[in-house]
């Protein structure tokens, strides 16, 4: 679907556009729309033309964690009767332990993570023809507490469950490759393997991955290092590192077993919460 074809689709929404770069351009509706009893911004993201991502966004202060809870089963419970049940675990971004997990009466999982202290998230999926996310963060943010409330629907994830990461023998004894994408992973996929604890985090981040080319061009990783620690950015390094494709031959080698050594690159400029 192409920018004219959503805006005579929705002649009822009037459409802010804004172009960056050649291959992206952004429609924003000039209002929210109703989904259950929660108005969401519709906006929607286009790459070489074609409908690439469909965000809705929502928020506002409340007086408890709870409530953002509420909001966001009765988000899903609202989205049921429209695209099925969302029981897929678990999305890329999704690390550490669940806290809670409920269902809802449509078969529906939501799962509720607390990553740090003051921050509440909860998170619901669908992986199927297409890939639906509906996420929660209850935050302080300017002495308040906010939640804000997300639903992003895009094209089927093409990832993958690697197998065991590969060992320190196994790196050692493969030859070395140089690092010659076929594909790499968008800024869609960057976004979706942001752990929550980079819910305003300021800073750089870097994580070295060291990994074997296994079948189909994929890299099966393990983290070497990863700066700052104890946040999950290893693991997002490592969840989008699976929607990688290395080419299948390189200086005149087929890759398919050897070694291949990469830095992930995060500089982050922090997010609302705080």
């Amino acid at each position: 679907m192409s920018v004219a074809e959503v805006r005579a689709a929705a002649t009822d929404l009037h459409w802010r556009e804004q172009a960056f770069g050649e291959d992206l351009v952004v429609l924003t509706a000039d209002r929210p729309i109703p989904i259950g009893r929660i108005g969401f911004q519709p906006q929607l993201e286009f790459r070489d033309g074609g409908l690439a991502k469909i965000e809705f966004q929502a928020g506002g202060p409340i007086v408890s964690a709870n409530e953002c809870d509420r909001m966001l089963a009765e988000t899903v419970v609202a989205l049921e009767s429209l695209v099925g049940p969302l029981n897929s675990f678990r999305a890329p971004g999704e690390f550490g332990a669940v806290v809670e997990a409920r269902a809802t009466p449509g078969g529906s999982e939501i799962r509720y993570y607390r990553p740090r202290e003051a921050l509440n998230a909860g998170i619901a999926t669908q992986r199927e023809e297409m890939f639906i996310q509906v996420s929660s963060i209850a935050a302080p943010v300017s002495r308040e507490l906010v939640c804000q409330l997300g639903i992003e629907i895009m094209q089927s994830l093409i990832d993958f469950d690697p197998p065991p990461p590969p060992t320190e023998a196994q790196l050692a004894a493969a030859p070395e490759t140089a690092t010659e994408w076929a594909i790499r992973a968008g800024p869609d996929v960057t976004g979706l393997v942001m752990p929550l604890e980079a819910m305003g985090y300021v800073g750089r981040v870097r994580v070295r991955l060291d990994c074997l080319v296994i079948e189909e061009q994929r890299v099966n990783c393990a983290v070497q290092s990863e700066e700052p620690v104890g946040m999950h950015f290893g693991d997002a390094a490592l969840a989008e590192s699976r929607f990688n494709r290395i080419l299948p031959v390189i200086d005149g080698q087929p890759t398919l077993g050897r070694r291949v050594q990469f830095t992930v690159r995060y500089d982050l400029a922090g997010s609302a919460p705080e």
